[in-house]
């Protein structure tokens, strides 16, 4: 695989330590998938229906045992092989318009319709015109977590 086509999750990832384990999980599930399409190619059209399913089932178990080994061990990622094991870490605010308009009155109008627009207070951030504690004060973090398992 080209190099710079493989992505870098290092800013998202979750605890990222490459630990062999991880690694080790992640090349089982890359045979898997080989083994697979192998037998696709080998089996007439009836035994093919069989033969995915049961590699199906094999993939979505190794899958489950990634996830908890990247929980208990760390996310992976070897960008020069395309293989990824990684928990993301995705952070969003919602914003109060009670607090927008106390804290920030200036911009209140702008960034309130029904609720704060996330993106027009991040453009305020972004162009110095509020502080990012400003910003945050005015709002709650909340984080959401995605799985990339990709060989």
């Amino acid at each position: 695989m080209n190099k710079s086509a493989n992505p870098d999750y290092s800013n998202s990832a979750v605890n990222l330590h490459n630990n062999p384990l991880v690694g080790h999980l992640l090349s089982q599930l890359r045979t898997l998938e080989g083994l697979m399409k192998a037998k696709v190619e080998e089996f007439n059209a009836s035994e093919i229906g069989l033969s995915i399913k049961g590699f199906g089932e094999q993939m979505s178990e190794k899958q489950a045992e990634i996830r908890e080994a990247i929980d208990e061990h760390g996310s992976f990622q070897a960008i020069d092989q395309g293989l990824y094991a990684v928990k993301q870490r995705r952070e969003s605010i919602t914003y109060w318009p009670e607090v927008v308009r106390k804290r920030l009155p200036k911009f209140a109008d702008a960034l309130i319709e029904e609720q704060v627009k996330s993106k027009a207070m991040e453009g305020l951030v972004k162009g110095g015109l509020v502080t990012r504690e400003q910003a945050d004060d005015c709002g709650t973090l909340s984080e959401t977590f995605a799985y990339i398992i990709k060989v």
